[in-house]
């Protein structure tokens, strides 16, 4: 009846009624940053929660000061981690860590207490969790093209300069970069990743799963971007976290699996509900726990190319000619 009398109204003012809008599904957004003000009532008033902020770990505190750079270019160059705040509800990330583990307990835990898990390997998950991994990842990627399009701009947006954009430890030969035209029809990360013109690294997006004495080893991606999303309180285990070490530490050039000269420059062992974000370049390892259990979702994403290997294309898919996520949900 309301939208009956609107028409009506419209008709009357001598205009055609808006037709209802549909949109793509997208991850609602996180609470803005409220102001406090001062009541006025007699009783007091509780302020209400306000989120965390995002947090820059500066491994190059000089490039902090650059005064043209943007972020998406510090995260190009290694130079910063990027620590996004309030991306999933504790619920949600428990209930994905509790299916590493039991992925873990039915496969059998490695001796070396390192445990990693393709979210598409169809004997470790059942394809709740394959949803479920999707919604987290894409709601990380609203909030990146919400709240930092720079990194789209400057680390996956196909066009001229793009392999210069990209890691300095992967070369990319003449002909091996995106097609131009996805500069055109893909504005976002969300838009790469609804087409498909995404490249992933080998095993990814993966849920990996520490127990006492496992780690991650010193190693670079090689990807335009990584997203690593904690799923376990850091409560939960000693030692542990994510150590990241500078470009003057570690260069490009510096190779995979030799141990840096010097501690990290940083060590990351967020609250939960974050996600760090950093560049392809930078050396990280996830350092070995002491005691407890860690868990971690991780995804390294590049723009598709021609050159990207057949099986660095299916992220989510379970096969190759299983169809997309994208085609059996939107």
């Amino acid at each position: 009846m309301a939208w009956r009398g609107l028409c009506l109204l419209a008709l009357v003012a001598g205009f055609a009624p808006p037709s209802p809008q549909r949109s793509a599904p997208c991850r609602p957004r996180r609470p803005p940053t409220r102001l406090h003000v001062e009541a006025t009532v007699e009783e007091p008033v509780e302020d209400e929660e306000t989120p965390e902020e995002d947090e820059e770990i500066w491994l190059n505190p000089a490039a902090a000061q650059h005064p043209t750079r943007t972020l998406g270019e510090a995260l190009m160059l290694g130079d910063v981690v990027l620590c996004v705040r309030d991306v999933a509800d504790a619920d949600e990330l428990e209930a994905l860590r509790a299916d590493g583990v039991a992925a873990m307990e039915r496969q059998g835990a490695k001796p070396n207490g390192k445990n990693r898990f393709s979210v598409s390997d169809a004997l470790a998950f059942e394809y709740d969790v394959v949803e479920r991994c999707e919604a987290l990842l894409l709601g990380v990627l609203d909030i990146l093209d919400d709240d930092y399009p720079e990194i789209y701009d400057a680390l996956f947006k196909p066009g001229d300069g793009w392999s210069a954009r990209q890691p300095k430890s992967r070369l990319f030969s003449e002909g091996s970069e995106p097609d131009e035209f996805l500069g055109e029809t893909c504005a976002s990360l969300r838009d790469l990743y609804m087409m498909g013109e995404l490249e992933w690294s080998e095993g990814e997006p993966a849920i990996n799963v520490y127990t006492e004495g496992g780690g991650f080893g010193h190693h670079k991606d090689h990807m335009a971007l990584s997203v690593l999303i904690p799923l376990s309180d850091p409560d939960d285990f000693a030692g542990g976290g994510t150590g990241y070490w500078s470009s003057a530490a570690c260069p490009p050039s510096w190779p995979d699996g030799a141990p840096p000269d010097a501690e990290p420059d940083a060590v990351v062992r967020p609250p939960l509900g974050t996600a760090i974000v950093f560049g392809g370049d930078v050396t990280h390892a996830g350092l070995p726990i002491d005691a407890g259990l860690r868990s971690v979702f991780v995804a390294s994403l590049l723009t598709r190319t021609p050159a990207s290997p057949p099986d660095r294309v299916n992220g989510l898919q379970q096969s190759q000619g299983s169809g997309s996520l994208r085609e059996a949900r939107y």
